[in-house]
């Protein structure tokens, strides 16, 4: 599987709160990034908001479209060659527009955590509450045939203590972002000897295409 198609379908576990918005956010840009590229035209790429809360999941999308419409102003001449061959979208304001729908129609807003069964890579960006953690990851481990790499946020949990509570095969690495994940520039990433070399490749590609500095 490559970095394309590791990214066609993700979960952002706590998605709602303040780390995980900002995880959400990134990650639902780069994945329309992608989708738009010429190879991947006519892929399906869907990006899982998954959160205890509905009023959060609300709020979360209200803010998340007022963020999209912020980067798309940043790069619009990218974005102009992302939809050189739509040859309705003319305006500076209609291509941002198109890329704000094409953002938003990414992100699925949803409290079911069966929602990540299906998901080639998942965020984890809850509580810091190890019981917690083993009990989500291991239930999406078990019921997910698609080999699910987990990327967790913690800042306090041991990372091969997390991959042993919830039996994941190391399939687990941490990929803590600092605060605000969409502003601040480092990421610290922590890898255990488990983790295989195309995971660790994949996590210093993404840091890369998110324009962060791993450390």
């Amino acid at each position: 599987m490559n970095y394309d198609e590791r990214l066609q379908h993700v979960s952002v576990l706590g998605a709602a709160g303040k780390m995980g918005s900002g995880i959400l956010l990134l990650t639902a840009v780069e994945m329309a990034d992608l989708s738009l590229k010429p190879q991947n035209k006519g892929k399906t790429f869907c990006l899982n908001a998954i959160d205890v809360s509905p009023a959060g999941l609300a709020g979360l999308m209200r803010y998340l479209k007022a963020q999209v419409r912020k980067v798309a102003e940043k790069k619009t001449v990218m974005l102009r060659e992302l939809y050189a061959e739509r040859d309705d979208l003319v305006e500076h304001a209609d291509i941002i527009d198109e890329y704000v729908f094409d953002v938003m129609n990414i992100v699925r807003p949803v409290t079911t955590i069966e929602s990540a069964y299906h998901s080639h890579l998942v965020f984890e960006a809850i509580i810091e509450n190890l019981d917690l953690k083993n009990k989500l990851l291991s239930q999406i481990y078990k019921n997910n045939d698609n080999d699910p790499w987990f990327f967790t946020n913690t800042s306090s949990i041991p990372i091969h203590i997390l991959d042993e509570g919830a039996g994941l095969d190391g399939k687990i690495l941490g990929f803590h972002f600092y605060n605000p994940p969409a502003v601040q520039r480092l990421v610290e990433l922590i890898t255990i000897p488990r983790n295989s070399k195309a995971m660790i490749e994949f996590a210093n590609a993404y840091a890369k295409a998110l324009r962060k500095v791993v450390v």
